[in-house]
């Protein structure tokens, strides 16, 4: 498995019906719009420039009130990608599951995320 990345937008895109989960991270970067993020029995608000990462085999599902439009970037990041102290310090500088990307970095991150998207091989 390697590192994949989806940008996608939508207009009163339904929420997902059932939670899922994976044998990998899940990266979610909300670009536009707001969200909320249903992950191991919390449901956490997200505006544009949140970016959440779900650990592998926790349940999680995005939830919508179906009237807005937004957009996001969708990481699949394999477990041997994430150094244990990667992890570690994730976990510690946000809210659980949701880190809050400052202004002032998410065009850093936002380009990160171009790269990725544009790359025509996975990593």
């Amino acid at each position: 498995r390697k590192i994949t990345a989806e940008r996608s937008s939508y207009v009163r895109h339904k929420s997902m019906k059932y939670l899922q989960l994976h044998d990998y991270y899940e990266g979610y970067f909300l670009l536009e719009g707001e969200r909320k993020y249903f992950i191991d029995s919390k449901l956490y608000s997200l505006q544009a420039g949140d970016f959440v990462l779900v650990p592998p085999d926790v349940l999680h599902r995005s939830v919508g009130d179906n009237a807005g439009f937004y957009s996001r970037v969708l990481l699949t990041i394999p477990k041997k990608f994430m150094e244990k102290e990667l992890v570690t310090e994730f976990y510690e500088g946000g809210t659980e599951y949701v880190l809050k990307i400052p202004a002032k970095r998410r065009k850093y991150l936002e380009s990160i995320l171009e790269n990725l998207l544009s790359a025509k091989t996975k990593y």
